[in-house]
């Protein structure tokens, strides 16, 4: 669910056969509801939520604080809370507290001795990071696509027909995806990736890792999510990680991006 970027619709029949094979598969799904919610568009939103609300998924996962009220006043199903919260302390986390809260996802803009200490004096909830994946840097309402190359036309889906990029004065290229609300999704040019650095981060106990990956391909996923878990039971072991500079040179070769280990080492420059 969410921000749907790649064209492929959640409907109601369609969430019900990925909740069942998720179950099939000994895994949890939880829906995700778009990042923004106007209120010109309750009609479309408003709905939606109370649909998902009576499927039988592990959870919903909200970004805004008007979904969240909505949310613990019409369902009873496990909240999880997305990183565009903007969860960067210990208070935010207590604020908005709630027995129906099971997970926060932390701001991609702490370091890691930031995320050590909101996890030592936070709230019992488990807490989420970001591992891997392409960032959002920006949502926009107006339409590159549609104003360069259409302009006074009514829109013809561009953005469904090919894969574009903005590409900035250092000739690097980010890629941009439009929402069923036609709203621009400009992404990082590099990808998040904590693949090689996982034995630094798991020692935060209670945390949850997270791969970002609503754009990519199910044969992306499925490799990403094996190496991911391979590597996870290696450190639950206390093995060495084995061809980690090799698995990240083949995740560069599956995008076709480089990648970054974000702000989790460095802090925000």
């Amino acid at each position: 669910g969410g921000d749907e970027l790649t064209g492929f619709h959640w409907t109601e029949q369609a969430l019900s056969e990925a909740i069942e094979m998720a179950h099939q598969s000994g895994s949890r799904l939880v829906i995700g509801l778009p990042r923004i919610n106007r209120e010109g568009q309750r009609q479309q939103w408003e709905p939606y939520l109370q649909m998902v609300s009576k499927l039988p998924s592990d959870g919903i996962i909200l970004s805004d604080l008007g979904t969240l009220q909505l949310a613990l006043e019409e369902t009873t199903q496990p909240i999880f809370l997305n990183y565009t919260f903007n969860f960067f302390n210990s208070y935010g986390l207590k604020t908005l507290q709630n027995p129906h809260i099971r997970q926060y996802t932390l701001s991609p803009e702490l370091t890691l001795e930031q995320i050590k200490e909101i996890s030592r004096i936070g709230p019992e909830a488990r807490l989420e990071c970001l591992v891997q994946g392409p960032l959002e840097l920006m949502i926009s309402e107006y339409c590159p696509l549609h104003s360069l190359l259409e302009a006074g036309k009514q829109c013809g889906g561009l953005c469904r027909q090919n894969q574009y990029f903005l590409r900035d004065r250092l000739q690097l290229d980010f890629p941009i995806y439009t929402d069923q609300f036609c709203r621009l999704h400009l992404l990082n040019t590099k990808d998040l990736c904590l693949y090689g650095d996982l034995n630094r981060v798991s020692p935060v106990g209670n945390l949850v890792y997270r791969l970002e990956l609503k754009t990519a391909t199910a044969n992306q996923v499925g490799f990403m999510v094996q190496e991911y878990h391979r590597a996870l039971s290696a450190i639950n072991k206390d093995q060495q990680l084995e061809n980690d500079d090799f698995v990240i040179k083949e995740f560069k070769a599956l995008t076709g991006r480089d990648i970054t280990k974000g702000h989790y080492f460095r802090g925000v420059e």
